[in-house]
């Protein structure tokens, strides 16, 4: 077992102050629709495609954490993962689309949490707005 430091701990801690967005950390933040995508990696290495990233905790955890922000009626694009993501509602309520054309949805609610399973083509995320 791994025994932090007060201070060692203290250092690890990551205020929501802290995060730093990034516009351009995957391909498809580029495509219009996702351009306004704000892209944050908070713990561990991330899977972020762009050097410009900040990350928050670098050092790998076996894990990531990460977040992502878009403006009322922004659509992300689909795009794939090779790993299992949870999608936490904070604001507001998002569709979550998959499938080669984004056939598959549902809708995810203020405070709801969601697992998405690996090797999908996922997740279309379209911003509905508050409630």
């Amino acid at each position: 077992m791994t025994t932090l430091s007060q201070s060692e701990a203290e250092a690890r801690r990551v205020k929501r102050a802290d995060y730093v967005s990034c516009t351009v950390a995957f391909i498809d933040c580029k495509k219009p629709g996702s351009h306004l995508k704000e892209n944050y990696s908070i713990i561990g290495p991330g899977v972020t495609s762009s050097s410009d990233q900040i990350i928050n905790l670098p050092e790998a955890h076996g894990f990531n954490i990460g977040a992502a922000a878009m403006p009322n009626g922004i659509t992300n694009n689909l795009h794939i993962h090779f790993t299992a993501e949870v999608f936490i509602v904070q604001k507001g309520e998002w569709t979550f689309r998959w499938g080669s054309n984004g056939e598959n949805e549902f809708v995810g609610h203020e405070g709801g949490r969601y697992r998405l399973g690996a090797h999908m083509d996922l997740p279309r995320l379209h911003q509905l707005g508050a409630r």
